[in-house]
């Protein structure tokens, strides 16, 4: 993959990659529409340690090195899902956090799905 230096560019292939504008996106990452403006048309320059987390928190596929750098691959290589285990802070703490953890694996899960089904259709129209 070719080398990205500017957060807009970063940003501008994320929408592209999974077919979202700048709210939908704000809305998943749970920010406002406001700071990916922002970051789209450049007026803030670099992901806030604060921003990279929500970012991969629901993208957790994206690769935090690209976000932070645009240098390598956008994606992570993960030899499969991550273990429901991952989702729990303390073995003795689930009955707590199930609902969260239920719900963090079906976001996780969705946001798979999502670039599994964008994969699809790459490969499809490159004829692959």
């Amino acid at each position: 993959m070719t080398e990205i230096k500017e957060i807009s560019q970063i940003i501008e292939l994320i929408l592209q990659f999974y077919h979202l504008n700048a709210k939908n996106f704000a809305e998943k990452i749970g920010t406002s529409p406001t700071q990916i403006y922002d970051l789209r048309k450049g007026k803030i320059k670099k992901l806030s340690p604060e921003m990279l987390e929500k970012i991969l928190t629901a993208y957790p596929e994206l690769s935090r090195s690209f976000l932070l750098t645009g240098e390598g691959e956008m994606f992570i290589n993960r030899p499969g899902s991550p273990s429901i285990n991952t989702f729990y802070q303390n073995g003795d703490n689930t009955q707590n956090n199930g609902v969260v953890n239920i719900e963090q694996l079906i976001t996780t899960i969705s946001s798979q799905q999502q670039t599994i089904q964008s994969l699809v259709e790459m490969l499809k129209s490159s004829n692959i």
